[in-house]
């Protein structure tokens, strides 16, 4: 009676399982890679526009602040200019701003903010409009 273990066979991956389990990774690889960019392209884009939003709402709050101070909200234009750090990088956005103040009825403002940039060559816009009434 033989009670010794036979020997086991030892098998390795074949030179052809390694090579497709390689340009499985590759293949990956590259897609997690070009899905990154767009991402940061996307977070980018949302902050401008959060920048763009609340660049707006100030102008609407100025406004409102001025009707209720007896003080006629006047039309205005400008730029404004954001700085953003990411990684250690220093990013500056130039955004134009105008607000235009029409009176549509008595004692009542239509105040109107437009503010725009440029973002891979192409113009962003963010427009917003609200009715101010002066203090009562």
């Amino acid at each position: 009676m033989n009670l010794s273990p036979s020997p086991t066979k030892i098998r390795a991956f074949t030179l052809l399982e390694t090579i497709l389990a390689s340009i499985l990774f590759a293949t990956v690889s590259v897609s997690l890679a070009v899905l990154f960019g767009v991402a940061n392209r996307g977070t980018l884009n949302s902050l401008h526009h959060l920048s763009g939003n609340a660049l707006a709402s100030g102008l609407i709050s100025s406004a409102r602040e001025d009707a209720r101070a007896g003080v006629v909200p006047e039309n205005r234009s400008g730029q404004y200019i954001f700085t953003t750090f990411r990684r250690g990088n220093e990013s500056k956005l130039a955004m134009d701003y105008r607000m235009e103040v029409h009176s549509p009825t008595l004692g009542v403002k239509d105040v109107i903010v437009e503010v725009s940039w440029e973002y891979q060559g192409k113009v962003q816009k963010i427009e917003r409009e609200v009715l101010v009434s002066p203090r009562p």
